[in-house]
């Protein structure tokens, strides 16, 4: 009983002590402008978020299990089979989760060169 007891003391002393730290950091934060949508696109975001951290799960698994055929690959021009494999499988659907503005249903995850 008294592992636990100092267990819950030092959690509560750990994620506590940042709220007791000051700095001139504070004032210098850059400022977030607050983007306003309606609340129904912020309803129907929701199952998309959902759809698309599944869909970085399944591709992250993908990638781990292609990955030494994907390898074979980079033997063949131009080299760059793991990079295009990781940017589709596991960067885009997670650029669309957790980048994508709320409400944005027309967000291109692409990179800025492929546009």
């Amino acid at each position: 009983m008294k592992i636990v007891g100092i267990l819950v003391v030092m959690s509560v002393l750990t994620f506590s002590a940042s709220s007791f730290a000051e700095s001139s950091a504070v004032n210098e934060r850059k400022r977030i402008d607050i983007v306003e949508t309606p609340g129904l696109d912020t309803v129907l975001d929701i199952p998309l978020r959902i759809g698309g951290f599944a869909t970085t799960l399944v591709g992250t698994g993908l990638f781990i299990g292609t990955s030494p055929f994907t390898g074979l690959m980079t033997a063949i021009y131009p080299h760059n089979a793991i990079e295009k494999a990781a940017e589709f499988l596991v960067v885009r659907p997670g650029v669309y989760t957790f980048v994508r503005p709320t409400g944005d249903f027309n967000y291109d995850s692409r990179p800025s060169d492929e546009k």
